[in-house]
Parts: structure tokens; sequence; C-alpha cells
């Protein structure tokens, strides 16, 4: 009975006498008299807090966490392990009393995120590996991805484990399937340790997440590391051949693929990569050009001259605009001499006389039966004489 009466005491000095000392000590005194009663504890509690009691406050929180019940116990740790932090700035007692409160309860949110904040705040970089490793087999794909990725970045930023850091995103890659940001981490850690075969393979598993230039640029940028880095040409075509069917309309991979078929000698290929080059020709001179120079190619490199010829059975058939334009067209401009000259230097001195006129010849006024002689004299001449070759390129 003497325990409620020094309660009620205490409640007089706290909210009418507005005295919060003797409220303390008539609630000090409720508390010896009996030292299970929550509700002198929590007055004590608001008072300690109140006025700055701080040491008061400690005792008591220790006094009621060893008291409480299991399920209270979890939210009087937390309040505690907050007074060691905040008020005695003891982040070790702290991290102890969290990790109490996390043992009994391993899915407590609010432990796990004080504990993942109070590692990183203290440097406790192995601690919070573990930490984080353990929440990976109860989180879903993507939460698994994002604390996989963070255990990769403390690795590599805070461990100085390189080699760990790589393992934890070959992990990501093989169990979550490849990611914009874990291929991106993965090729710089490669290349920090001149792995270039493994970072060429690894950019262009990138490159192929991406679209337009920037797929375009890594595609070159992998077949630059094939190239210069790992010395395999065969990789590096191989890549840009990957880009060119991606992007058969950039010019720039387009050239390039050229430049490889024909650095290797593989003129079918060049010849097919040119002829869907004049598929999708805008202008006249493009298709002029290309025909001429896929019909020097099918001539000079695959002996072929029943397909030369027909390239230039396709540039005879061009309307007469386009026949005028490239007969105006000067050296200087890289286009060569002009289509009807070009024919004659193909054919041998006896056949030139049969397209003589071609180039004098009013535009729009020949007809297609003279077009198809022309054509087909130029390409018996080819098959007849196939051994007389003296085009200018």
């Amino acid at each position: 009975d003497r325990a409620p009466a020094a309660q009620a005491v205490g409640q007089v000095y706290r909210d009418h006498l507005n005295d919060p000392r003797a409220a303390i000590r008539a609630y000090e005194g409720a508390l010896d008299l009996d030292e299970t009663d929550p509700v002198t504890m929590e007055a004590l509690e608001a008072l300690y807090e109140d006025n700055d009691r701080l040491e008061a406050l400690r005792t008591l929180l220790e006094r009621r966490v060893d008291l409480a019940a299991e399920e209270d116990r979890s939210a009087l740790q937390l309040r505690l392990a907050q007074l060691y932090e905040h008020s005695f700035r003891d982040q070790v007692s702290a991290i102890g009393m969290l990790r109490q409160v996390l043992n009994a309860d391993p899915d407590n949110e609010v432990a796990s995120a004080e504990l993942d904040r109070l590692f990183e705040a203290t440097g406790a970089w192995d601690d919070l590996v573990v930490l984080l490793l353990s929440k990976v087999g109860h989180a879903s794909d993507e939460e698994q991805r994002s604390l996989l990725g963070r255990i990769a970045e403390v690795h590599d930023a805070k461990r100085g484990e390189a080699d760990a850091a790589i393992q934890i995103y070959e992990r990501i890659n093989s169990d979550l399937g490849a990611d914009e940001s874990s291929l991106r981490a993965l090729a710089g850690l490669y290349e920090r340790r001149e792995s270039w075969t493994k970072v060429a393979d690894t950019l262009e598993r990138l490159s192929g997440r991406l679209d337009g230039p920037a797929a375009i640029d890594l595609s070159h940028r992998v077949a630059d590391l094939w190239e210069q880095r790992v010395g395999d040409t065969e990789q590096a075509g191989r890549a840009i051949r990957g880009a060119y069917e991606r992007f058969p309309q950039d010019a720039a991979t387009r050239d390039r693929l050229k430049k490889y078929y024909q650095a290797e000698g593989d003129y079918r290929a060049l010849a097919e990569v040119m002829d869907a080059e004049l598929q999708g020709a805008t202008s006249d001179d493009d298709c002029l050009t290309l025909l001429r120079t896929i019909s020097d190619v099918y001539r000079d490199q695959l002996d072929d001259p029943g397909l030369a010829a027909s390239y230039l059975e396709r540039a005879v058939e061009l309307d007469g605009s386009a026949l005028r334009s490239v007969h105006r067209c000067r050296p200087s401009t890289g286009c060569g001499p002009d289509l009807a000259t070009h024919h004659r230097e193909l054919r041998p001195p006896a056949q030139q006389g049969a397209c003589r006129a071609l180039p004098s010849a009013r535009p729009g006024s020949w007809s297609h039966r003279r077009r198809g002689r022309c054509a087909r004299r130029l390409r018996r001449s080819f098959q007849d004489r196939p051994h007389q070759r003296g085009h200018p390129t």
C-alpha cells in the first residue's frame, strides 16, 4: 500500500507543484518499495530524461531490460542503444545492445538498420559484410542484387580486396542475371588488374544490354581491346561484326568492318557488306561508286568476271542524270573518271568502240535495247578475256 501512496505523492509534485526533483524522490521511493512496478519506472524514465539525469536513466533502462518480458524487451533495448550512442557517445555499447536485439529477433528491421549505420560509421567493415550477407538469403531478387552490390563495393573500396569484390559481382551475374551496374563495376576491376581478355568479354556483354550510340561506342572500344590489348584481330572483327548486325546503318561501324575484311582478305564478306550498303544508298553518285568498287572486288580479288560485269550492267542502267553527274565529277573530288570511260578502260581495245558513244549521248535518249546491247557486250568481254585488267582504282 505504501508504493501507490508514494506514486501519488510523486504525481502531485510533478503535475501540480511543478517540482521535478521532489517528484523524482517520491517515485524513487515507490520503486524501492516495488522494483517491478511499470508505472513507477515509466514515470521515472520520463522525469530523468526531461531533467538530464542520464546516468539514472541508463541504470533504470538497464533494470527494465532485465525485468521485461520477451515481447517487450526489444523496444527497451533499442531505447537503451539510442541512449548509449547519443547521450553517452558509446557506440560500442550501442552496437552490443543492438546485437542482442538482432540475436533474439533476426527480422528486426530497426536493429538491422541501426547496426548497418553504426558499422559503417565506425569502419567495422568485416562486421558490415557479415550483416549484409545474413540478409541475402531472405531477400527478393532485386534486394539481393542491391545487397550483393553493396558488399562488393565494401570489399573493393573499404577492405581493399578486389578479388573478393570480383567474386561477388560474378555471383550477381550468374545467380541473378547480369545488369549494367555490376558489369561496369566488374569491367573496371578487371581493367585495374589488366586482365584484358576479361575486360573485353565483360564489356561485350554490357554492350548487348545497351542501345543506340552508347552500344556502338562500347562495341568499338571492345574491338580496340581485342586488337590492341589482347592482340586478337579475329575477336576484334567478331565484335565489329556483331555491332554491324545490330546497327547496319552506322557508317563508322560499316567502314571499320570493311577495313577488317579487306585486311583479312575476306573479299566475299567485303562485297556482301558493300552490297548491303548499296541497297541503302540514297544518291546516284553513291550507287555508282559502290557499283564500281564492288565490280573491282569481284574482278580483281574473287576472279569472278561474271558478277563483276553484272554490277557494271546495273551502273549502265542508272538514269541519265546520274551518268551526267558522274561525267561532271572532277578527279580532285575523289570520284575518278566518268562511268563510260571506266567501262571503256575495263574492256579489251577491240571491244571499246561498241560503247564509245556513251559519254556524249544526250541523257535520257538511250533506248533500253541499246543499253542492254552494251551491257551484254561488256559481259562477254569479261568472260572472253578475264586476264586483261587495267582499271585504275
